[in-house]
């Protein structure tokens, strides 16, 4: 079998250097006419002779059947290079993919949770009257994963979709921002820290009266937002004493965090530090008691802090995305709250308009700023029905 494979073989290069007679060259040709095999060999000897040297070196056959040959010969050889080239990309795709899967399962779904809680105390800590709703996280191509958690605020007894907050994470790195309804969100929502609030008071007593006239001129069928600055620090139940004579809902506490007295006139998002009265870590041990327990919320926040900064990295990172202004400094907050106790200068309060136009007359409240307003809700919590388009 070899013999016969070598005498072909010899065969047709005699007859490509020109070294067969013409009934030898005839009889060859039928064979090639007749055995696919020997074509092949020949289409390769060709091919072989035009890379190493002179085509017009090439023996007889006739022009139109050598350039079938070579035709056929180049797009073998182009279809080989191109299935070995695509077939080695493609293994390498499908080997990312699977490690990426690999990666996920490991390290990034049990990661995850990190990721979101994080999260979620970064929108919880700085953006004042803001919470975290439902959402979820899905796991990216090549060593990714998406979160994307809904913003809400609460107006009345309503929370509503203010936008998304979302997380792209990409080798443990996170790239967080807000993606806010209609591309913006207006932020009415600000704070006068003590000493401000005593010098304005003093000075542009007129400053102080503003969201006050704001919430005369509303109608009385109207919840809305307000934020209140206090006159002097005051301890969780201090202020639960005051507000619990109302009828209205705290949604967000401004807390000293030994930051805040260094900024000069208003403070708000990306300046003030403090948490929704309904975030997670308040609950994650059982049910709080509305309008106290004060004590118990002061030790729920100082261990989430706790928590924040043993994520200092992932948490620093998020808050420079989140574009917090001050230096996060979560180590010398701590240690503050610890020395001083958790200490409260402001509140987000939602309820009826005119309800909470009552609270100008508490002496200790001032600086108001009026949120969002919307048609009273404030008795029929949980009546609404949704309906979709079909």
């Amino acid at each position: 079998m070899k013999d016969s494979h070598n005498d072909s073989v010899q065969k047709l290069q005699a007859y490509l250097r020109g070294e067969l007679d013409e009934d030898e060259i005839r009889k060859l040709r039928a064979e090639i006419a007749q055995d696919a095999m020997l074509e092949g060999k020949l289409e390769k000897l060709m091919f072989d002779e035009l890379l190493a040297g002179d085509p017009d070196e090439l023996p007889a056959l006739s022009e139109q059947k050598q350039r079938q040959i070579l035709r056929k010969s180049k797009w073998r050889s182009r279809f080989s290079h191109i299935f070995f080239t695509t077939g080695g990309i493609t293994a390498i795709i499908v080997t990312l993919l699977i490690l990426s899967q690999v990666f996920n399962y490991l390290w990034f779904w049990p990661a995850s949770k990190d990721f979101q809680r994080v999260m979620e105390d970064v929108v919880t800590f700085t953006n004042p009257g803001m919470s975290v709703g439902g959402g979820g996280t899905n796991g990216g191509l090549f060593f990714s994963m998406e979160m994307k958690y809904d913003l809400e605020e609460k107006v009345g007894r309503e929370r509503k979709s203010v936008g998304k907050a979302e997380n792209d994470v990409f080798l443990f790195k996170p790239q967080f921002k807000y993606a806010w309804n209609q591309g913006f969100h207006q932020n009415r929502l600000f704070f006068h820290f003590p000493p401000a609030v005593q010098q304005s008071k003093a000075d542009t007593p007129g400053v102080t009266s503003a969201g006050w006239r704001t919430l005369e001129k509303l109608p009385e069928g109207t919840v809305a937002q307000l934020a209140v600055s206090f006159d002097r620090l005051m301890t969780h139940d201090e202020y639960f004493a005051i507000i619990r004579k109302y009828d209205l809902d705290t949604t967000w506490l401004a807390i000293d965090t030994g930051q805040e007295g260094q900024e000069k006139g208003t403070l708000g998002k990306g300046e003030v530090w403090g948490y929704d009265t309904e975030a997670h870590f308040l609950f994650a041990d059982g049910s709080l008691e509305v309008n106290g327990q004060g004590e118990r919320r002061s030790q729920l926040l100082i261990r989430e802090l706790e928590y924040l900064d043993s994520q200092k990295a992932l948490a620093t990172s998020m808050l420079e995305d989140a574009r917090f202004r001050p230096a996060p400094k979560l180590g010398e907050r701590i240690d503050y709250l610890k020395q001083h106790g958790v200490k409260l200068y402001g509140a987000v309060i939602t309820g009826p308009t005119k309800e909470l136009l009552k609270l100008k007359q508490e002496t200790r409240f001032s600086h108001p700023y009026v949120g969002q307003v919307e048609w009273w809700n404030w008795d029929q919590a949980g009546t609404y029905g949704i309906e979709y388009s079909y």
